[in-house]
C-alpha cells in the first residue's frame, strides 16, 4: 500500500483475515469440552448473570436493555466452560446487532432445555441463515467480526446433540434457539436443587 499497490495490498489483507478466521476458529473448537465423565450439568442463571452482567458494563451494553428469563434451578447438561462459551457468544453477538433490547430466556421443555437469545437488530433473512452458521459466514463485512460466533455456537450445540436454530425474533431482530437434550443427570440434578 505504501508502495501504490493499493489493490495488491487488499488482496493480501483478504488472505491473511481469512488465515486468521479459520486460526480463530479452529482454536475454538479444540477447545469445547464436549460430554464427557466430568462435564455438567450447570446451573444456567448464574452464568446467564454473569455473562450478562459483564457485556452490560462494557460501552455497547450499556445502550441495551438486557431481559433475563431464566427458569429457577435450570441445569443445563454441558460443560460449565462450553455454557459459558456458548451464551457469551450468542449474547455478545446479539449486543453487537442490538437496537436497545436483548433477551435470554431458558427453560424446560419435555425431555429438553431450551435456551432462547433475542435481539431487536435487523435479523438475518431466512435465506442467509445457512449461510451465517457457516465459518466466517460475515453477512455484513462492514461491521467488525469474524463470521464465526454463530458457526462456533453450533459447534457447542452439536457436540452436546443438540440443535441450534435462526428464527425471526418477535421484535423484528433474530431468535437464536437451542434446544439440548436433558440427560437423566441432569434432571436428577435440576429436580435436587
Amino acid at each position: 500500500r505504501g508502495h501504490g499497490q493499493a489493490e495488491t495490498a487488499a488482496a493480501i489483507e483478504e488472505v491473511t483475515s481469512g488465515m486468521d478466521a479459520r486460526i480463530t476458529r479452529e482454536l475454538a473448537r479444540a477447545h469445547i469440552r464436549g460430554p464427557g465423565p466430568q462435564s455438567g450439568p450447570v446451573e444456567v442463571g448464574p452464568v446467564v448473570e454473569r455473562i450478562a452482567g459483564a457485556l452490560a458494563r462494557m460501552p455497547a451494553g450499556h445502550a441495551v436493555t438486557w431481559r433475563r428469563e431464566v427458569e429457577p434451578g435450570l441445569m443445563a447438561p454441558m460443560d460449565e466452560a462450553d455454557l459459558v462459551e456458548l451464551l457469551g457468544t450468542l449474547l455478545e453477538n446479539a449486543a453487537k446487532w442490538a437496537r436497545s433490547d436483548v433477551r435470554i430466556a431458558a427453560s424446560s421443555a419435555g425431555a429438553s432445555v431450551v435456551l432462547l437469545v433475542e435481539d431487536d437488530g435487523p435479523g438475518i433473512a431466512p435465506g442467509d441463515r445457512r449461510a451465517a452458521l457457516r465459518r466466517g459466514g460475515r453477512l455484513d463485512p462492514d461491521r467488525s467480526g469474524t463470521g464465526l460466533g454463530l458457526a462456533i455456537a453450533d459447534d457447542i450445540v452439536r457436540a452436546y446433540e443438540g440443535a441450534l436454530e435462526l428464527e425471526d425474533a418477535p421484535a423484528g431482530g433474530l431468535r437464536v434457539r437451542i434446544a439440548l437434550p436433558a440427560t437423566p443427570a441432569a434432571v436428577a440434578h435440576r429436580g435436587a436443587a
